[in-house]
């Protein structure tokens, strides 16, 4: 700053399918995993409908489980979680 410099990083533009992305990532991290209801209420439309092939095959391979309103890693799953996760990027 004392020389003149901007404190300011470079920043990643927020955008929806990033924002998606971050959520799922955080509520695969957690017990009760992806609520179907929470993803609709916060960005408008289904999860199934944006991840569903991807988590069609993650429960195919044993990573994950589908329950009702929730989606959520098995043990397998957790012990590959950064596969898992990759598999929800929709932005490359």
């Amino acid at each position: 700053m004392e020389a003149g410099a901007s404190p300011r990083t470079m920043e990643e533009a927020a955008t929806r399918e990033i924002a998606m992305e971050e959520f799922a990532f955080l509520a695969l991290r957690t017990a009760t995993g992806i609520s179907r209801a929470r993803f609709q209420q916060r960005f408008g439309v289904c999860l199934d409908s944006i991840y569903g092939a991807v988590i069609g095959e993650l429960v195919r391979q044993g990573a994950l489980v589908s329950e009702g309103d929730c989606v959520h890693l098995t043990a397998r799953g957790a012990k590959y979680g950064n596969l898992v996760f990759e598999k929800f990027l929709l932005t490359n």
